[in-house]
């Protein structure tokens, strides 16, 4: 007996994806750009990324950060996620009252957030790179 298959007319967003601009190590200061390139149209879309959009990104997303971590000077520290998070907020006198209607989460979920307590989620990022202007990979780490 043959198994059931399910038909269906869903495109398979990570498969265009990878076709278009193929999951590769990052070796070089132009694929490094591109690569930003491509992960910021995804994070700039106006809507929820289908699971294949998300999956492609979060494997885009290690691709960059590893060309980062191996092509900057390893004597400076590594800025962490919250510390950028920080340091722009501060640069743009932005309030946690501010922060916490931007995250659309609670203030005392804010507080968390900003002590380390509490991981940013990835729609936060989203959230926080698009209104910042920098790329999502400033707030992993």
């Amino acid at each position: 007996m043959m198994p059931k298959t399910l038909a269906t007319d869903r495109k398979d967003d990570y498969l265009t994806l990878v076709q278009t601009f193929p999951l590769k190590k990052v070796q070089s200061n132009a694929q490094h750009a591109e690569a930003l390139k491509v992960s910021g149209s995804l994070i700039g879309l106006c809507r929820k990324l289908t699971a294949g959009e998300g999956q492609y990104l979060d494997a885009l997303v290690v691709l960059i950060r590893e060309f980062e971590q191996a092509h900057h000077d390893p004597k400076l520290p590594k800025a962490k996620g919250i510390d950028v998070l920080r340091h722009l907020m501060a640069e743009r006198r932005m309030t946690q009252r501010e922060l916490a209607r931007l995250l659309d989460v609670g203030e005392s979920a804010t507080s968390m957030i900003l002590s380390g307590s509490r991981d940013l989620t990835k729609s936060h990022i989203c959230a926080l790179s698009r209104h910042f202007g920098v790329g999502v990979v400033a707030f992993f780490g």
